[in-house]
């Protein structure tokens, strides 16, 4: 057998090598986000003690896109039934950790369906 020769890059070769790698790393990081937020959704569906909710309802919980002009109050007006519309408002804002009530459209938000 012959020796092996060892492998030499050029500077292309070695920033492709670089974007591979942090490609990876980034599919690693956005596919570990979209699990924790499955996780988190789980775990908010199996606990029925959510602001807002009386006893009685089951809840789910649906992540919805905002769309241009959409506010807190018109997406809890949406989703609730017959509910204090300020107790949606706010589970909506602390599921999902919003500083204020502002929203940008194409925003994901995760909302509190009561059944």
């Amino acid at each position: 057998m012959g020796s092996a020769v060892p492998l030499r890059l050029t500077a292309r070769g070695r920033l492709v090598v670089r974007l591979l790698v942090l490609a990876s790393l980034l599919t690693l990081t956005l596919s570990v986000a979209t699990f924790s937020r499955a996780l988190l959704v789980g775990a908010l569906a199996e606990d029925g003690t959510n602001a807002g909710v009386s006893a009685g309802h089951s809840v789910t919980y649906q992540e919805i896109m905002v769309v241009p002009g959409e506010t807190l109050w018109s997406i809890a007006r949406h989703v609730s039934t017959g509910q204090d519309l300020r107790s949606v408002v706010d589970s909506i804002a602390e599921l999902n950790h919003l500083e204020s009530a502002g929203l940008v459209a194409g925003q994901r938000l995760i909302v509190p369906i009561t059944k």
